[in-house]
């Protein structure tokens, strides 16, 4: 079983609003089952919070948003980055995290 971020649009009383939910997988990867939608991103500690918004990041750009109400198990997802595209994200991250580490060691 394999799972990642979907982007979805949730109705809600005041409009649309665009947000992810976790969504698990098949060996076919077909939807077996999902989360709630997510209000805000957090984690154990700032690294895991740092790795689930970076995975958070590149699935939100990787697939094309589903309404909320229509996941069924079984759908299957429209990509809309190649692999390329999301290994170009994920590196472009990396070099963010390595500036980042070197702005901290900077003399104040």
């Amino acid at each position: 079983m394999s799972w990642r971020y979907q982007p979805v649009i949730v109705l809600d009383h005041g409009g649309d609003f665009c947000t992810l939910c976790e969504v698990y997988f098949d060996d076919a990867d077909r939807l077996i089952r999902w989360g709630q939608p997510m209000p805000s991103a957090s984690g154990e500690d700032v690294s895991q919070l740092q790795s689930d918004l970076v995975r958070m990041l590149v699935d939100s750009y990787s697939w094309v948003p589903v309404q909320y109400d229509d996941l069924r198990v079984g759908m299957t997802f429209e990509r809309a980055l190649t692999m390329e595209e999301r290994e170009n994200i994920a590196r472009m991250v990396e070099f963010m995290r390595t500036v980042a580490g070197k702005v901290r060691e900077l003399p104040k």
